[in-house]
């Protein structure tokens, strides 16, 4: 457990953002200026990742970090992976129900980085890191686009971009396919040298889909120089577009911020730019400089302060 700007005040009414993934959990407690009280980590917390009894020792361990400080939580945000699965909302909202907090909120990790980009307010969210979505709000209405994972392509997301560079390996070295950078790095970084040992490696009881997403990175660096990589990374950035496009539809755009975010972001970005411009839109993407968590406790006590529903799992 990671600790920082503690400032230990009984009794202080706080509210807490919690931001719970497949690699880590962070919490982070504010005071009612929104100045930061505490902020801790844990281990993950995604139970369709890590399993239950890992992700629930997850939250445990965050939530420690009042217990003995006398602080009263009146609003808590809790964005969780995978929280949107009906059976998995359930459990949480049933482990959550002995945390001694006056609101509390359950919402997806999508949304969290969403208040991240305008604390709260109207904008659109482009996530891409492991995996990709694409969320928007205006003030009564709420679109989502992609996040379906990785077994339903995920386009765009670094699980896709790293399986677009083993197929394009596979592809050369069975004579199908253009001779390209990717094939000697994909050999490199997964430490196989022909199509046998790639498929034994993807298909083997150990392989995890995630770890695709490791090559994420240098497909998009070989995109710079190298044709078959650069038209991987294009689909890419034309398939999120799409669907940035497509969450515009419905809402009442007023040029609200735009925001990219995740671990691909700043790799991904130029590239988004250039086909999110050439389709005429005119806001520009920003890189959102808050971490989800942020977004989480800036929630908590917005939506504190305007009484909106405790949800109990309704919101």
């Amino acid at each position: 457990m990671h600790e920082s700007g503690e400032m230990n005040r009984d009794h202080t009414p706080v509210f807490v953002g919690i931001d719970g993934g497949g690699s880590s959990t962070r919490l982070l407690i504010i005071d009612e200026e929104g100045r930061t009280l505490k902020a801790v980590r844990s281990g993950p917390a995604n139970p369709l990742v890590v399993g239950w009894d890992r992700a629930y020792a997850s939250l445990d361990e965050v939530a420690q970090s009042w217990d003995q400080l006398g602080w009263t939580v009146v609003g808590l945000v809790a964005g969780l992976a995978g929280s949107d699965r009906a059976e998995v909302r359930a459990k949480w909202l049933q482990y959550f129900d002995k945390w001694s907090v006056e609101k509390f909120w359950l919402t997806g990790d999508y949304r969290i980085a969403w208040a991240a980009l305008n604390h709260g307010q109207p904008g659109m969210i482009v996530i891409v890191g492991t995996g990709a979505i694409v969320y928007a709000e205006s003030q009564d209405q709420a679109v989502r686009r992609g996040g379906y994972g990785w077994k339903f392509g995920d386009l765009g997301s670094g699980i896709w971009l790293g399986t677009e560079a083993c197929k394009a390996a596979l592809a050369q070295w069975e004579g199908a396919g253009e001779k390209s950078a990717l094939t000697p790095m994909v050999s490199k970084q997964l430490r196989v040298t022909n199509p046998v040992e790639l498929l034994e490696y993807w298909y083997g009881p150990r392989f995890d889909p995630r770890s695709a997403a490791d090559l994420a990175k240098d497909v998009v660096q070989l995109a710079e120089f190298d044709a078959v990589a650069h038209g991987i990374v294009t689909r890419a950035a034309r398939g999120l577009t799409r669907l940035m496009l497509s969450a515009l539809e419905p809402l009442d755009w007023n040029y609200d911020p735009v925001g990219v975010t995740g671990g691909l972001a700043h790799a991904l970005k130029p590239w988004l730019e250039r086909e999110w411009w050439s389709c005429g839109r005119l806001e520009p993407l920003s890189a959102v400089r808050l971490e989800p968590v942020s977004g989480a406790a800036i929630l908590a006590k917005l939506w504190t302060e305007q009484e909106r529903k405790a949800d109990g799992g309704t919101d």
